[in-house]
């Protein structure tokens, strides 16, 4: 059966029939049923994102953020998954892309958070 198909029956003994039969060749009935059979597919897609705070010189401060699970790329258009940790209390940034379908790293990064500079919001922003 296609993806999507449209089928002709008999509505008195329910054999199936082709689009141009005026009448059923098993019971001779003119009434019939075309029934659709419609097919779909979807997919879920979640992710995990914590962040923990502590107060620092009176303010509620984020000292880790973490991120884990599904992340569509927008470029490839594909679905990869990510695992991200900002640890500002431990100078921490870790980030583990792999591919969504073959499990391939991507791309891997492990190293100080004031060292990892010129990505996301750290970009230095264009005057105009």
């Amino acid at each position: 059966m296609d993806k999507n198909s449209t089928k002709h029956y008999c509505s008195n003994c329910q054999t199936e029939l082709s689009g141009s039969d005026e009448k059923c060749f098993n019971c001779g009935s003119k009434i019939k049923e075309v029934r659709m059979f419609l097919q779909d597919k979807f997919t879920i897609h979640n992710e995990i994102r914590t962040k923990s705070k502590r107060r620092l010189l009176g303010k509620d401060k984020v000292i880790r953020e973490e991120k884990i699970g599904d992340d569509y790329h927008k470029k490839s258009k594909k679905w990869n998954f990510l695992h991200r940790i900002i640890d500002r209390l431990n100078d921490r940034y870790y980030e583990l892309i792999t591919d969504g379908e073959t499990g391939d790293i991507l791309k891997k990064t492990d190293e100080k958070l004031s060292q990892h500079q010129g990505h996301g919001s750290a970009k230095y922003k264009k005057r105009t």
